[in-house]
């Protein structure tokens, strides 16, 4: 039989990444200086949007849920949930 050692766990920080919300999509979105709203998934951009529709999604971004900001941009850029 092998003789159990203890492990020395000093300094075994978890570094692993926060967990995700539970709907997260993984979209983002930056406002530009002409007011433009960029939509970025995973950090890359995947809409711009202008004028009117600009000003829809950021209204839904600062007011809705967290949820229902996501749904929004995967509908702007034409992702997978139903409309």
């Amino acid at each position: 039989m092998s003789e159990q050692r203890p492990t020395d766990t000093a300094g075994d920080e978890d570094f692993s990444p926060a967990p995700a919300r539970p709907f997260d999509l993984g979209y983002s979105h930056r406002e530009r200086k002409d007011g433009s709203l960029e939509v970025l998934r995973e950090g890359r951009q995947v809409a711009l949007l202008r004028g009117n529709r600009a000003q829809q999604l950021r209204q839904v971004l600062n007011t809705g849920s967290f949820e229902q900001g996501q749904q929004a941009m995967d509908r702007v850029a034409g992702g997978s949930l139903p409309g």
